[in-house]
C-alpha cells in the first residue's frame, strides 16, 4: 500500500472533513437553547465526529489525513471563532496523525491507535473558549452583541477557569468513547455495507 496521500484520497478526507465540520456544527446548533445546553450539543457532536472520522481514518489510513482534516475544520471554524482554530487544528491533526499511523508505519487501522489520536484530534474544541480564560470582558462583549445580555450573562457565571479545565477532561474522555464507537460502528455496519475495506 502506498504510503503517501494520493488525490483521490485528498479528495475523499476532504469530503469526510466537511461532514464532520457540517455534522459537529449541526449539534452545536442546540447551544442556542442556552449556555448550559452547549455541552450537550458539543458532546453529541463529538460521538458524532468519532464515527465520521474513523470512518474517514478506515478509507485514508495514512500520514496526513488527520492533520489536513484539522486544517480544514480550523479554517471554518475561524470565522466563527478565533485565527487560532488553524495552527490549533494543524497541530492537533499532526499529533492525532503521528498516534493513529504510529508515525506513518502503520498500514492499516489500528483501532486503540484510531481511538486515542481522535480523542488527541478533538481538543481543538477547547480553542474557542480559551479567550474566556484570557480576555473575558472582550469575549463576553461579543457574546452579548451576538446572543443578549441574558445568554450573556448566564454564559459567564456558568463558564468559569475551572469548568473548562474540567471540560477539557472531559473532552477527551468523550473523544476516546467517540472513536470506539466509531469502530464499533465500522465493524457493524460499514463493512456490511462496503465503506470500509
Amino acid at each position: 500500500m502506498n504510503s503517501r496521500l494520493t488525490t483521490r484520497d485528498l479528495v475523499t478526507v476532504a469530503i469526510f472533513a466537511v461532514i464532520f465540520f457540517v455534522a459537529f456544527y449541526a449539534c452545536g446548533m442546540i447551544g442556542f437553547a442556552g449556555p448550559a445546553f452547549m455541552f450537550v450539543g458539543w458532546i453529541l457532536g463529538i460521538l458524532l465526529g468519532g464515527v465520521v472520522l474513523i470512518l474517514s481514518m478506515t478509507r485514508v489510513p495514512k500520514m496526513g489525513t488527520l492533520t489536513i482534516t484539522g486544517l480544514l475544520v480550523g479554517l471554518g471554524m475561524t470565522p466563527s471563532h478565533t485565527i487560532w482554530m488553524i495552527p490549533a487544528g494543524l497541530v492537533l491533526g499532526f499529533i492525532a496523525d503521528l498516534i493513529a499511523t504510529n508515525a506513518g508505519r502503520n498500514v492499516r487501522l489500528d483501532p486503540r491507535r484510531a481511538s486515542l489520536g481522535y480523542a488527541v484530534f478533538i481538543l481543538w474544541m477547547i480553542v474557542p473558549l480559551i479567550p474566556i480564560v484570557v480576555n473575558a470582558d472582550e469575549y463576553y462583549d461579543m457574546i452579548t452583541k451576538q446572543m443578549g445580555a441574558d445568554y450573556s450573562n448566564k454564559m459567564r457565571a456558568l463558564f468559569t477557569p475551572g469548568l473548562i479545565a474540567g471540560w477539557s477532561v472531559v473532552v477527551f474522555l468523550v473523544g476516546l468513547l467517540g472513536g470506539w464507537l466509531g469502530i464499533k460502528m465500522g465493524r457493524k455496519h460499514f463493512q456490511r455495507a462496503g465503506l470500509t475495506k
